[in-house]
């Protein structure tokens, strides 16, 4: 039982700095989601995000299309960790429950 109890509080540490690393990198990506709204025959990219409660239209201007695709890409690279991040947490609660005995 001491080598399972020794390699679940190695995953466990594992997992918190995994959890570390991932808020790292959220922190450095954009929120929200962007929306391209079309007024007048033309295309206008918007970054759409929630603050305390609200819904937050911003513009981003006349963005050329590779910077748009980048900008897309990072905020779906940030959904991506956010999924990741929970997954990490799910794992590590499992294991503080192992340790402790429960199921």
């Amino acid at each position: 039982m001491g080598v399972l109890k020794g390699v679940l509080e190695e995953e466990r540490e594992r997992l918190k700095q995994v959890e570390k690393g991932y808020l790292r990198e959220i922190a450095k990506l954009p929120e929200g989601s962007i929306q391209i709204k079309k007024i007048k025959e033309h295309d206008y990219p918007y970054r759409v995000l929630s603050k305390k409660g609200k819904i937050r239209c911003e513009y981003l201007g006349k963005l050329p299309g590779a910077e748009l695709k980048e900008m897309k890409d990072k905020v779906a690279l940030r959904k991506k960790y956010k999924s990741l991040l929970k997954d990490a947490r799910s794992n590590q609660k499992m294991i503080e429950r192992a340790l402790r005995g429960k199921t």
